[in-house]
């Protein structure tokens, strides 16, 4: 009886590392097929990021015509800045609402784990 469980054990880890070979292969299929999505992607955004600093360069270049050229550099840095500080800020708020909503699970889990190993009186 004993053999008998020891190779419906065995059978049964072989039947799991076939699984998982079968699925890893799959999803490596899967993540070549999305390589060249994934590579213009990040073409994309490095044209689009290109295209962004010129066209803060264009803006420096329109304010310098009223006031220097130091100046307009300068007002162009501050504001983005500005919206730098405002965008990481509200990122890090949701961020840490989710850490903290992450935490209570966590927490809830241990407080679960530890009552039911508590013996029944």
């Amino acid at each position: 009886m004993v053999s008998n469980i020891q190779e419906i054990v065995r059978c049964e880890i072989r039947l799991v590392k076939a699984d998982i070979k079968q699925d890893a292969e799959r999803y490596q299929l899967e993540a070549l097929r999305y390589l060249p999505h994934a590579r213009l992607l990040l073409a994309g955004t490095a044209v689009g990021a290109f295209g962004v600093g010129f066209l803060l360069l264009s803006a420096v270049y329109g304010l310098a015509l009223v006031m220097p050229i130091w100046a307009a550099a300068a007002l162009i840095g501050l504001v983005l800045s500005i919206a730098s500080t405002v965008m990481i800020n509200t990122g890090l708020g949701h961020w840490r609402k989710l850490y903290s909503v992450k935490t209570e699970i966590k927490e809830t889990i241990k407080e679960n784990t530890t009552w039911s190993n508590h013996p029944a009186k």
